[in-house]
Parts: structure tokens; sequence; C-alpha cells
């Protein structure tokens, strides 16, 4: 009898397909997540080595900020000035910038200056990494010795180091005049080492998303998620390793139940999957080009930006001084006419013109020197020259000085009590202002026969402060926000008739500032205000070191 079963070797063919099926729309979908995982990989680490290049430039470019400096010749190289070192490369490299070693060698590359941790340090200190930035020392001669602009001044050189057992980012700048005058300072550099230390390292991992980002002294890990860091001279010191996203392995894990659990609908979707990793892709790189164009933009923002603040700086300074030199002329010849030092005027009232027009001046001189000090300040070009200063015999002798301006209002000016005010290091020109800013706004702002007192001491908090407090006119909450304002002052009766450029306060609030400190203000309407200055304990401190 002739058998009528069904073959069996179609269903195993079928059976067979399904699965040849599965497994290259498995392959398929693989490959696909490697690419994406390549993909991603290699982005990271082109992003990295960006970030890690972009940290070398800004080391770099500090180092050429106060290298090509005549300042830095004159008090680096030609007279070292230790007051001028302290202030510019000692501890305000090191607070502001991170800069762990600030340091200077000469023509035969040996340290003449040097600071650790912002503190002045023997230049021998510095002597074990001298051997590792030879290079950095020879690109840094070659630069200065060749054509360059005196706009932005000799190409620094750069590169990595190991400082204090981990690496390092090290910059070295020649150090030259800005006028392009050749000289021996051209054999001195400056050279500024930044740690690759943890904290950067969590820093670019929580800005660009880093997993697990670290350094280590083998340079051991996979070669596609690791950057090598090498000396100057080309000696290996360990590598940047980190753990990049990876989207392609949980694309995978995503997908491994359904291509199982379904042959037949993975193959109907395998062709819309490729698809949609392709778009995904595109996407991420659509993205990264938008990324890309928006970093260009930002960037040449920012240079445009400098530029701007640049010019309006350079254009302060000139105007400031052509127009000092004939205010300092006009203030002399009035001063000589008024007190008749040639002889008589002859017409009384003449005297009284010079008078006004000396006045005048000293008050134009004022301004000028004000909106001056304000454009430094927003340029961050103002340092501080600083010095022991008593705070008590300052607040003394700026109460004499304005004496008659008491007097004229006949207004009641007393000194209440100074207990526990002493020293600070501090500008003592800046507080001088400071405080006459505070006292000429209570003169101005405070009726005939009203009440201007100084006090100060030590604060609860264990700093230095000194108040100045009148029975003035007074302001609203809102009127001291405008208070604080440049160029603002608060319409009454009595501002507008007090003459005036409005930067008092917000320039005596700056300078403050740059001390470490902080003014606050208290204010009430029509009774008074007072005006509080807080010097930090470490001003104190300092001070109290010099004597020692």
């Amino acid at each position: 009898m002739r058998s009528t079963s069904i073959p069996r070797w179609p269903i195993f063919a079928v059976v067979a397909l399904l699965l040849l099926g599965a497994a290259a729309i498995l392959a398929v979908t693989q490959m696909a997540a490697r690419s994406q995982d390549r993909l991603a990989v290699t982005q990271s680490q082109a992003t990295f080595s960006a970030v890690l290049m972009a940290r070398q430039h800004e080391v770099a470019s500090l180092a050429r900020d106060y290298s090509f400096w005549s300042d830095a010749v004159e008090n680096l190289v030609t007279q070292p000035s230790t007051e001028w070192a302290d202030a510019n490369i000692g501890e305000y490299l090191s607070t502001s910038f991170h800069i762990a070693a600030a340091f200077v060698v000469d023509g035969a590359n040996q340290p003449t200056i040097a600071y650790v941790e912002g503190q002045a340090q023997p230049p021998q200190s510095v002597a074990s990494v001298l051997p590792a930035l030879q290079p950095l020392f020879d690109a840094a001669h070659a630069a200065v010795r060749s054509q360059w602009s005196q706009d932005t001044g000799p190409d620094p050189a750069f590169g990595f180091l190991i400082w204090e057992k981990g690496p390092a980012i090290a910059a070295v700048g020649a150090i030259a005049r800005q006028d392009g005058e050749p000289g021996p300072e051209w054999d001195h550099l400056l050279v500024l080492v930044r740690p690759l230390d943890a904290g950067l390292l969590n820093d670019i991992a929580s800005a660009y998303g880093f997993d697990e980002l670290h350094w280590q002294t083998d340079g051991a890990g996979p070669a596609d998620t690791a950057i090598a860091l090498h000396e100057p001279g080309g000696a290996p010191i360990g590598a940047v390793v980190w753990e990049p996203e990876r989207p392609g392995r949980a694309l995978m894990r995503q997908m491994l139940p359904a291509i199982v659990g379904a042959f037949l609908v993975m193959l109907a979707l395998s062709g819309g999957i490729i698809v949609f990793l392709e778009r995904n892709r595109a996407v991420m790189l659509r993205h990264r080009a938008l990324i890309e164009e928006q970093n260009l933009a930002l960037q040449q923002q920012k240079e445009r930006a400098e530029q701007l603040s640049r010019a309006k700086s350079d254009f302060l300074s000139i105007i400031s001084h052509e127009l000092r030199t004939p205010l300092n002329a006009i203030i002399g010849f009035a001063d000589l006419i008024r007190s008749e030092v040639r002889g008589p005027v002859g017409v009384p009232a003449y005297r009284d013109y010079a008078t006004d027009i000396r006045n005048s001046g000293q008050q134009l001189l004022a301004l000028i020197s004000d909106i001056l000090d304000l454009s430094r300040i927003e340029a961050g070009k103002l340092s501080l020259h600083e010095e022991r200063v008593n705070l008590r015999k300052m607040a003394e002798s700026c109460l004499n000085l304005l004496r008659p301006q008491f007097d004229q209002k006949r207004l009641t000016a007393t000194i209440g009590s100074l207990e526990g005010l002493g020293c600070v290091l501090a500008d003592e020109r800046l507080v001088r202002q400071m405080l006459l800013n505070l006292l000429s706004n209570a003169i101005k702002f405070t009726p005939e026969r009203g009440r201007i007192a100084v006090e100060g001491g030590r604060a609860a908090d264990g700093g230095i402060e000194i108040r100045v407090s009148d029975t003035g006119i007074g302001m609203t909450e809102a009127e001291l926000k405008l208070a604080l304002e440049p160029f603002v002052q608060v319409e009454t009766n009595l501002a507008r008739r007090a003459e005036g450029s409005g930067l008092g306060l917000s320039i005596t609030k700056r300078f403050i500032e740059l001390h470490g400190g902080r003014m606050t203000l208290e204010s009430r309407k029509d009774v008074g205000t007072k005006v509080t200055l807080w010097f930090p304990p470490e001003r104190e401190r300092e001070a109290d070191r010099m004597v020692g």
C-alpha cells in the first residue's frame, strides 16, 4: 500500500528558513548596534581630545597673558618685586585659576622665582620638573626669537608632565614687553602648571557625560576609550580612561526578547529596525553638526566681545590721559590765579572765578578717575597693591579731610567706638577711596544740622568691619537696588541738588569685593542710611604676619 503521509522536509525547510531569517535579523541588528557603539565611542574620544586640548590652550593663554606684559618684565626680570609677584602670579593664580605652580626660569633654564600653591618657595623647589620641561623651554625660546605679532605676543609652548605624582598641564611663555622691544628678559620664561587632578576630571565628566573618567599610571584599558599622555620629550606618563556610552548594547537588550519570541514579526520589521537605526545615526550626526556650528558661533561671539572689551578699555585709557593732562594744567593755573602768586588779580570777582574753575576741574578729574576705575574693574585689569593699612587712622584721616564740607552744611561728624578696628592687608588707595565715597555720599544726602558717624570693630563672623551712618533722606527697598547701579542716583529734591556721577556706591562695592569682602546697606526712608564694609579675617592675619 502506497504511503500518503506528507513529507516532513518542507516543514524542516520552513523551520530552517525561519531560524536562518531570525539569525540574519539578529546578526543585522547586532551589526547595527555595534556600528552605533563604535560611532558613540569615536565621538566620545573626539570630544575628550577636544576638551583636553581646550584645557591646554586655557593654561597657555594664561601664560601668554602674564608673560607678554611689560609689567612682568619690570617686576620679574629687570627689578624683581616680591610684592608684585605675590599679587599677580602667586596666590591670585592659585585661587582663581587652580595653578599649582608658577615660576620663572632664566636663560640657563634655572628657576629664579617660584610659587607653589600660591605661596612663595625656594626656586630649587621646582627643580625636579625642569628636565621634563626642557623641550618646552626650547620651543618658547624659539618662539620669542621668531617673528610674532605685537598684539598677541610670542606663542607659548605647552604639554603634559608629572606634578606631585599626578598628571598636569604645563605652559611656558617667553617674558617680553608689549611694545616688542628686545631685551635680556627674552631669555626668561614664565612657567604655569595646572594639575589634571580628580576635581578637573570630575568637572569634565559632569559637563560632557564621561562615566568613570580617571587617570591611571600604567595606561591599561580599552584602546578606544583611553587617551595616552606623554611628556614633551615623548616619555609616557599614563593615560586618561573612561567608560563611554554604548547605545547599541542597550538596544540589543531591548530587542532580543522580541526576536526570540516572534520570528515572523521580526522578519517583517527587520527592515524598519535597520531604517530606525540609520535614522538614529543620522540624527546624531545632525545634532553633532548643529553643536559644532553653535560652538563656532559662540566662540566667534566670545572673541568679538573680548575685542570690544579691549577696545573700550584702550579708548578709556587714552581719553583719560588726554583729558587729565589739560585738566591738571587748568586746575594748576586756576590755583595760581586764585592764590595771586604772581601778584594781585585786580578784580576780586576774578579770584572767585578762578576758584570756581579749580573746583569744577577737580570734580571733572574725579569723575574721569571713577569712570577709569570702573572700566578697569569690568575688564579685570585693576590689581591690588597690597600693604598694611591702619583702618582707625584711615577713618580719622578721611574725616579730617572732609571737615570743611561738614562745617559748610553744619553737620555733626563723630567717630564712635573703634574697638578692635586694627590693621588689614589691603590697597591703601582703594580703602581711602571707599571711605571718602561713603562719607561724601553721607554729606550730599544729609540735610543741614544732620549727624554722620563712623564706627568699626570686629564682626560676629571674625572679620573686621567699618560702618558709616547718617541721618539723611534714606531710601526704600526699590531705591536701594537702584543706588548700586553705576551712574544712577535716587530721584529726590536733595539728590538733584547734589553733585556727583552716581558711581560712588557701585565702585565702593566692587573695590571691597576685590579684597574678598562685602558691602551691605541698611536704610529707612526719612530716617537715614548705614553702609558697612566687611574685610575677611585672613586680611587681618596677613597684616599681623607682616609685622611678625
